[in-house]
């Protein structure tokens, strides 16, 4: 059985890329940042005889993903990594806080490396 793992997989192309792997009949690793979310999805999951793990990790956080990663390697493979966790300021570029644009570039730009980072070496 292969493994994927997903980032921003509580919601939206996450949440369908989990519920298509899982058809697949991959085990899914589900990661984000809200345990609810993930957990609903998981649920979803397992009721139709998938198997799903919901992981709650801080992709922007390098050191909360490094830990992350190799707890779940301690007794799972990753076959697949799919970066889709992302963030996104709304409205004319002018209105944009620093702290919303920081957001952007920590979660789709850094978040996207740390993941990288931390799984492709596993991969090769």
């Amino acid at each position: 059985m292969k493994s994927v793992l997903i980032t921003g997989a509580g919601t939206g192309l996450g949440k369908s890329l989990a519920l298509r792997y899982s058809a697949e009949g991959c085990h899914v690793y589900l990661a984000g940042r809200t345990f609810q979310t993930l957990e609903k999805v998981e649920n979803i999951i397992k009721q139709t005889g998938g198997n799903a793990t919901a992981i709650v990790c801080d992709i922007t956080d390098y050191n909360e993903v490094q830990s992350t990663i190799q707890s779940l390697l301690k007794s799972a493979k990753i076959d697949i990594l799919i970066n889709n966790a992302g963030t996104g300021c709304f409205g004319p570029l002018y209105s944009y806080k620093n702290e919303e644009i920081d957001q952007v570039i920590a979660t789709n730009v850094k978040g996207t490396i740390n993941m990288t980072r931390a799984v492709v070496p596993v991969l090769v």
